[in-house]
Order: C-alpha cells, then structure tokens, then sequence
C-alpha cells in the first residue's frame, strides 16, 4: 500500500518538546507520531468492538459511572 502524508500538526511548543523529551535513540518526531496514531486507532477499535459486544444493562452502568451524578 502506497504511504500518504497528513497536512501539517500544530501543538503548543510544550507538547512539542515533551514529545522530543521522550523519543528513542535515533527515532524522528514522525515515526513518533506515526506510532502514536496507530497504537490510538487500534485502541478505539478494540473499544469499538468491546462496546458492541457489551449487553446494554453494562453498558448503561458504564456510561452512569463515567458521567457526573445528578442533583
């Protein structure tokens, strides 16, 4: 499969130097992102599918834990 590009990333330059702050020997600010977005993907669809599998009773408890309580 051929590569694509994506159009330029802007963060704030404190997330930019985190990010150098923590690449591997010889790793580019790129491949970084390039793991980043791979690794974020799967995790959704892995979540995605654990989600449509999940009976609705546990589902509606998950999301009640997640909100804030009501008044």
């Amino acid at each position: 499969m051929k590569s694509t590009t994506f159009p330029p990333l802007y963060v704030e330059p404190s997330l930019r130097s985190a990010m150098e702050g923590v690449l591997e020997e010889g790793e580019s600010l790129s491949s970084f992102t390039g793991k980043a977005l791979r690794a974020q993907v799967e995790l959704r669809r892995r979540l995605a599918f654990t989600m449509s599998a999940m009976p609705a009773a546990e589902l509606d408890a998950m999301v009640a834990m997640r909100e804030p309580a009501q008044p």
